[in-house]
């Protein structure tokens, strides 16, 4: 023993000799003595001691304070459910690694080591649900004992070190897990963060105590009388930790005072236990409370309000509860009487001339309760209104439900302290009220997670969906809208007007229902590009969301789009942002979105948002060949500069505007309508023309111009090669060749292709184009036969799906045919 004992006070332990098989210290006022050095302890050592250690701030190791978790099972079967609930409230602490003690009473308790970098008190932070009447001869009746119970051993507690031997059974304390020192000589330790006691112990550590908490509540000797006497002998008097909580709390609030010292002990004779002259020394030792907040009689008071309501309710007979229910009635509901007559009939095993049980009035109060929609408390509904629990992949996070519609996430913890200073009684203490709420089975949870989900209930999730922002009102107009549509957006195009006015009218009818098409709108500043979406926006003002950076949609940290029907970004552009490309073409069709925020971890939800872009970029979106993804519009400039017009259209959009809009979407027959047939605008195909790359960009800069430069003299063709009155026929290695004396000028297309790959992608640019044989110079070679110009650039428009306005016709030269050409099979 002493070899341990020498070498744990070398790395900071804290220890002392106890009394031979007891857990009782040698000396008086043992916990205030200096810490005994390594060679006092060997001074002092007798082998029928036993080992204790000061903890908390007393033990020092390497700036690490000690504590132990004291797991005390009284019921072995139950084990598992302590360590279960010790898992949740401290996870921090790894159980299987940690240092620990099996104690000399064997079954199945445990003390579990932890070091921390702040000083906290002793605190009994959790029991189990059950408990078991034991008989207590020295009180002459049953007393109630938790069938588990955990504790914080802190500054203020000892605890026995192996190989000590416990009084009662003789067995030793054994290590199942030592400390190694050499683990402090290398700083391989790994301590609980300080704010996981905080949230354990409901204590500030010190440096953080609110000044407000410090103050006494004021209340006279008779007062605090009145309250005491209340309180459980078995918990107050009886357990040492209450005893000392209560001693704590009478020395604040009477500063020390003789009268509060006989306070004390006037209560404290109701134990048998009672030691006068160890109360007048820990009585001193509440002097010195540096390392905490005092535990104060706010708290017993609490505690004994909360004792005191409980006991009216369970005294409540069947007069009490038509009173209550009553009250109740006349209170929320205005109902008549007679309504509960039946709470306590037969089914509630009610026999009349006969008082119902404690049970069947609680049956009944609750019925009476679930009736009136009183099934939580109200603090519990206030919490709820404010707060929820949320799982996130994996983890528990905190929802705070804010005026404007909007929700925050946030993490337990952080809640716990918003709360600290609104504090209910829990066990022989407060705590928070938020971990009252956290423990309430009324608390407003949401075990699936988030969805955005228009007009559907998913169990178990918290939809994001709050409705249109307006009501439709059919005697309103909103002819100023329609107006702007027809005349800026669709340039008087009736087919692209009908198209537009239907997507809105999906948009309002359908929401659940993603389109998979961006709406995107080319003008100057103002022409009024952004107005008609700022329009829309104001039907679903909970779900329309603004950006002008496109960041803000494909960065991190995107929470705003979580709930997200109309997502608006205006002067946006993707001009050759590859990195962005595939984001935002997966923002526009995929039904699930990547949500990112701040502080916790990411999570998938559904997506039904609809995008809306304007820009005045001549290349706004990433459009390519057959794209579905965007419907493409250059606005008119029609209304530039006309101040009434817009004063006229503001003010029909900040009036009933949007409610008759929504009217009219409601009311517009989308039979046979499909939203993914997009129109082909000429902004469409611009768009397409602008993204162009490689044998792509090449072959329409060839069609643009009309004819093909750069042939070498030595294939005997002419330098430049027009046909623009018919087809011709070209060496393919020569046409190649071209291309990559092309591509060499251009820094942002790509590699060459290889002959293979490039006559495969110009075969698909130019369906008619034939591959031919010829016997050249250099014996068996290839050629292209060339439809005439109109042809290849009608095929050149089917293989991107847009129609292009060409530039010219191309210059009409005369050709000059290689007789060694000739026509064969194409391949």
């Amino acid at each position: 023993m002493l070899e341990q004992a020498v070498g744990l006070s070398e790395i900071g332990f804290a220890l002392h000799w106890l009394h031979q098989r007891s857990k009782r210290p040698i000396g008086k006022d043992w916990a205030n003595k200096p810490v005994n050095s390594p060679q006092k302890l060997r001074d002092t050592f007798d082998p029928k001691f036993n080992l204790g250690v000061r903890l908390g701030k007393w033990s020092n190791l390497s700036g690490f304070f000690l504590y132990i978790i004291d797991v005390d099972i009284r019921k072995p079967e139950l084990a598992q459910d302590a360590l279960d609930k010790l898992g949740d409230m401290l996870p921090e602490l790894n159980t299987h690694v940690a240092p620990c003690v099996v104690s000399g009473s064997g079954g199945a308790s445990r003390h579990y080591y932890l070091l921390c970098d702040k000083p906290f008190p002793s605190r009994k932070f959790a029991h189990s649900p059950s408990f078991t009447l034991v008989w207590d001869d020295d009180k002459g009746r049953d007393v109630k004992k938790w069938d588990w119970e955990l504790h914080l051993l802190g500054t203020g507690s000892q605890a026995v070190i192996p190989p000590s031997i416990h009084p009662d059974t003789g067995k030793r304390y054994k290590w199942i897990r030592e400390f190694d020192r050499f683990d402090f000589e290398f700083g391989a330790i790994d301590p609980v963060p300080a704010e996981a006691l905080e949230r354990l112990v409901g204590y500030e550590s010190v440096g953080e105590i609110n000044p407000e908490r410090l103050r006494p509540m004021g209340l006279s000797l008779s007062d605090m009388r009145d309250y005491l006497v209340d309180l459980p002998v078995e918990t107050w008097v009886e357990d040492r930790d209450g005893w000392y909580r209560l001693g704590m709390a009478i020395h604040h609030e009477t500063a020390g005072s003789v009268a509060g010292f006989d306070l004390w002990c006037e209560i404290s004779r109701q134990s048998k236990k009672f030691d006068e002259r160890d109360s007048k020394r820990v009585w001193k030792s509440f002097r010195d409370r540096s390392d905490r907040l005092p535990f104060r009689m706010a708290s017993i008071v609490a505690v004994v309000n909360d004792m005191r309501m409980e006991s009216e309710f369970e005294d409540y007979g069947e007069d009490d509860l038509d009173a209550e229910v009553a009250a109740a009635r006349a209170e929320d509901e205005g109902t008549t009487p007679g309504m509960f007559d039946d709470l306590l009939g037969d089914a509630n095993g009610k026999v009349p001339g006969r008082k119902p049980s404690k049970s069947q009035v609680a049956l009944a109060r609750q019925q009476a309760e679930d009736a009136l929609g009183k099934e939580v408390p109200k603090w519990i509904r206030r919490m709820n209104q404010k707060h929820a629990l949320l799982r996130n992949e994996g983890r528990t996070v905190v929802m705070d439900f804010k005026a404007n519609g909007d929700v925050a996430f946030g993490s337990v913890s952080d809640l716990h302290q918003l709360y600290e200073n609104d504090r209910r009684p829990k066990d022989d203490t407060t705590v928070p009220v938020s971990k009252l709420w956290m423990q309430h089975s009324g608390r407003r949870t949401y075990p699936n997670g988030v969805v955005f989900l228009p007009g559907k209930d998913l169990e178990g999730t918290y939809n994001y969906w709050q409705g249109f922002s307006v009501e439709p009102d059919g005697t309103k107009s909103c002819a100023l809208f329609l107006r702007h549509l027809r005349e800026v957006y669709c340039q008087n195009d009736e087919d692209l007007f009908s198209y537009l006015i239907r997507y809105f009218a999906h948009l309002v009818q359908q929401p659940e229902d993603k389109p998979g098409v961006a709406l995107v709108v080319r003008g100057g500043k103002g022409w009024g590009k952004d107005t008609l979406f700022e329009y829309i926006g104001r039907l679903c003002m909970n779900h329309y969301v603004g950006v002008s950076h496109k960041d803000h949609v494909v960065g991190k940290f995107n929470h705003h789009v979580m709930k997200c029907l109309v997502l608006h970004m205006e002067e946006a552009f993707w001009a050759g942002d590859k990195a962005a490309d595939g984001q935002l073409k997966s923002l526009i069709t995929r039904p699930t979105i990547l949500i990112e925020p701040k502080g916790l971890n990411p999570f998938t939800m559904n997506s039904v948002l609809r995008l809306f872009i304007t820009s005045n970029e001549d290349w706004v979106v990433p459009a390519t060949p057959g794209e579905r993804r965007y419907c493409v519009l250059d606005a008119s400039s029609k209304h530039k500069g006309n101040h009434a017009y817009f004063r006229a259209l503001r003010a029909e959009m900040d009036g009933d505007g949007p409610a008759a809009l929504l009217y009219h979407l409601l009311n517009i027959d989308l039979t046979g309508f499909e939203v993914r047939e997009v129109p082909n605008t000429a902004a469409l195909g611009e768009q397409k023309l602008q993204g162009l790359k490689n044998v792509d960009r090449w072959w329409f800069d060839v069609l643009q111009q009309g004819y093909i430069e750069g042939f070498g003299r030595e294939a005997d063709n002419i330098d430049t090669l027009s046909w623009a009155n018919g087809e011709v026929r070209v060496a393919k290695a020569e046409l190649r060749e071209v291309y990559e004396r092309w591509l060499r000028t251009r820094r942002y297309d790509g590699e060459a292709l290889s002959p293979v790959h490039f006559t495969k992608r110009l075969r698909y640019l130019l369906p008619g184009m034939v591959l031919t044989r010829y016997r050249g110079s250099a014996g068996l070679a290839q050629g292209f036969v060339i439809p005439d110009l109109q042809r290849a650039r009608t095929e050149f428009e089917t293989a991107i799906g847009s129609v292009i306005n060409w530039e010219g016709e191309g210059a009409v030269v005369d050709e000059t045919e290689d007789d060694d050409l000739s026509n064969g099979e194409g391949d």
